[in-house]
């Protein structure tokens, strides 16, 4: 039987902001149609991983999506690749509407015919989040956290993506938000989604994931099965617990 290629392989990748040095040498995979969760403390360098696969952080060591080097590429031809990003912040454009926020997250013309990744549209989105739906006319910057965290997951589902990346998504969000994200984030996975996701809530991400890694000081202490997370206190206690 022919080995599986990972969808996503990093291989000792270390990165930072100018002269200051976030990541060292960080290796890890995520297979086609998995969901991988990365753990840590804040200040571990979760997000600066996440940010360095996106091609928004400058890094050194390998990135791979199905084989192909894309390290090397800026944010926006990774994007084009299937890589879709949901960031802590959502950067959603505040002035135009829900609708206007997803059209603009879309491949137009011979660029969506080309992408090979999670078939979405706008209609999908509002069959996933009716809310969206029901202010599709309404400026974004008037939504509320949690409504501007379904825009952010929406507007990256239409880029048709093979991958997901998702970083801390029910941070700031009140506890029925947060349940309603963690769900979203269930219902992907099953769809077949390949998901990397950064969260903070523990029992959240050991639930959805079938694999872990855990960073700590911007490397990689702990990889594997969230029932081995769950049953390694000593792990917990050294690099997640508060």
């Amino acid at each position: 039987m022919a080995e599986t290629v990972p969808l996503l392989a990093l291989d000792r990748v270390s990165a930072g902001y100018g002269p200051t040095r976030v990541l060292f040498d960080v290796s890890l995979e995520v297979n086609p149609g998995e969901t991988v969760t990365l753990v840590g403390r804040n200040g571990a360098g979760r997000s600066t991983l996440v940010k360095a696969i996106a091609g928004r952080v400058a890094r050194q060591g390998s990135i791979r999506l199905s084989g192909e080097e894309i390290g090397g590429l800026r944010a926006f031809e990774v994007a084009r690749r299937g890589v879709a990003y949901v960031p802590e912040n959502r950067e959603i454009f505040a002035d135009l509407t829900v609708e206007e926020n997803l059209v603009l997250g879309a491949p137009v013309g011979k660029e969506r015919g080309a992408m090979e990744g999670f078939a979405w549209s706008i209609a999908q989105s509002y069959a996933l989040f009716p809310r969206l739906g029901e202010r599709a006319k309404a400026p974004a910057g008037v939504l509320s956290g949690g409504e501007q965290q379904m825009l952010a997951f929406a507007r990256a589902l239409m880029g048709c993506p093979r991958l997901l990346l998702v970083d801390e998504p029910t941070e700031g969000l009140s506890p029925l938000m947060v349940q309603l994200i963690a769900e979203t984030l269930v219902t992907l996975r099953d769809a077949g989604l390949s998901i990397l996701l950064v969260e903070q809530k523990l029992d959240i991400a050991l639930d959805i994931a079938a694999r872990a890694y855990v960073l700590g000081h911007g490397s990689i202490v702990f990889a594997g099965s969230p029932s081995e997370l769950r049953s390694c206190e000593s792990i917990r206690r050294a690099w997640i617990e508060v």
